[in-house]
């Protein structure tokens, strides 16, 4: 029989940009070699294989600085992109002491336009964005995106993954917990839900596989952070919440679609080819020789990541120059003991405060899925409503009454976690007093999951 041809299914997707250095991120449908062209260099990597999916990230130095170079790809010595007729794609290259443009956005809908989408959520912003650079000069075109969480929705699949599912499930496929659920602790169904990383890959496609804004993601650099969605709504909003769900069966299955795919899909990529060297996990899923033992690996990665998420750091930093990123998981490194709420543990906070203050650099930006600062009214009720709830053994009715507040109305920002929102107010009148050496010009946060835009000035 002669072997198959390998296509590219997803990407390339360019993620880490530097002054000379990038990465290309890839998913084929077979094993390949895999080859970026551009600046008449040539960088190649194998790809490697996990739950029957084949990916590779192609590290690319020695570039000139400020450049805009056009690239290409091939798979097995064969162009499979720019697609014929499409759009060049191109790496930008930093120049020190240059403004840097970043657009950011979270809680994108990956499913098809259709006349209902257009009514029920809007027009896509990142199809609006690739159209725009169409006729727009390089030098306004955003250095890089900033997604901020739910890049995928795995407990609200469209219509077309739902009737994937549905038929997935009827074929006795899937997680056996999953597939003989008949509740979650509520009244949904976890069986019509995402829930291992097949499922989850679906998503990945579904959202990333549009025309423009798969040229978009070939060419601006993304900066990729998780949000509940990437697992279930509210994840982690309290002790109450993860006290029910990790007593499903389904439950470890689920945490190990999500990371792994997590892991795969987004988290490499934020990393830069210095802590690419450093991630062992990383290096363990290119060089180990048997799928089963990278499966194995990644899924016991999983699982450890949640139980103790001491062991893994979902946070990451970005440097442009002079504007340095600090993107912030506030969802996985949650510490949700009694007393000692926070929405980054002890040892994730400390990183935050490091890398902050020891920054030399004239514009810090923090990049949360969350918004810390919102409006007094809403900021109170988030901090009464942790209050309330923290009375438990003393007011047992009025305290369950709250939890059903919290998770109902989404009330799990920062300021639901009054200790961690008194320590980052602490950090930015640090930082404004110069405590690390040196003052930034200007400090932003910038959150995401609420669903409005707003600008406010603290």
């Amino acid at each position: 029989m002669k072997p198959a041809t390998p296509a590219l299914l997803l990407g390339p997707m360019l993620r880490y940009v530097d002054e000379t250095r990038a990465t290309v991120w890839i998913e084929t449908s077979e094993p390949c070699n895999a080859t970026v062209r551009v600046d008449d260099k040539e960088f190649s990597e194998r790809t490697w294989e996990v739950f029957g999916h084949h990916y590779a990230l192609i590290q690319i130095e020695g570039l000139p600085q400020g450049e805009t170079l056009p690239y290409k790809l091939d798979i097995d010595g064969a162009q499979v992109w720019p697609e014929q007729g499409g759009r060049d794609s191109v790496i930008r290259t930093l120049r020190e002491n240059t403004a840097v443009r970043l657009s950011f956005g979270s809680c994108r809908r990956g499913e098809k336009q259709s006349p209902r989408m257009l009514r029920e959520i809007g027009a896509d912003a990142l199809v609006a964005l690739a159209n725009q650079m169409s006729d727009t000069p390089h030098s306004l075109w955003p250095d890089a995106m900033l997604l901020l969480g739910d890049q995928i929705y795995a407990d609200i699949p469209s219509e077309d993954i739902a009737t994937r599912l549905a038929k997935r499930r009827k074929a006795g496929q899937g997680p056996k917990a999953v597939r003989e659920s008949k509740g979650s602790g509520g009244d949904r169904d976890v069986s019509e839900e995402i829930c291992d990383f097949e499922e989850y890959s679906w998503l990945y496609h579904e959202s990333w596989s549009d025309p423009d804004v798969r040229w978009l993601l070939s060419t601006v650099p993304s900066c990729m952070i998780l949000d509940d969605h990437d697992l279930r709504d509210d994840w982690n909003s309290s002790r109450f919440w993860r006290a029910e769900m990790t007593a499903q069966p389904w439950w470890e299955d689920r945490v190990a679609g999500a990371f792994s795919s997590y892991f795969v899909y987004q988290h490499l990529g934020n990393l830069s080819p210095d802590e690419l060297a450093e991630e062992p996990t990383y290096q363990q899923l290119r060089t180990r020789t048997e799928p089963e033992t990278r499966e194995r690996l990644l899924t016991e990665f999983s699982v450890e990541a949640d139980a103790d998420p001491a062991t893994s750091t979902w946070s990451y930093h970005r440097d442009f120059g002079r504007v340095r990123v600090l993107m912030l998981d506030v969802r996985a490194s949650r510490h949700l003991h009694q007393g000692d709420r926070l929405v980054m543990d002890h040892s994730e906070w400390d990183w935050v405060r490091q890398m902050s203050l020891d920054a030399d650099v004239d514009h810090l930006l923090f990049g949360s899925s969350l918004p810390a600062f919102m409006v007094p009214a809403l900021h109170h009720i988030e901090g009464w409503n942790e209050a309330t709830v923290e009375l438990l053994d003393k007011h047992p009715q009025q305290s369950k009454f709250a939890e059903w507040m919290r998770r109902t109305v989404d009330l799990e920002h920062w300021a639901a976690f009054r200790k961690s929102f008194d320590n980052f107010v602490e950090l930015l009148t640090d930082l404004a007093k110069g405590a690390g050496g040196t003052t930034p010009s200007s400090i932003l946060v910038l959150g995401g999951d609420v669903h409005c835009s707003y600008l406010e000035e603290v």
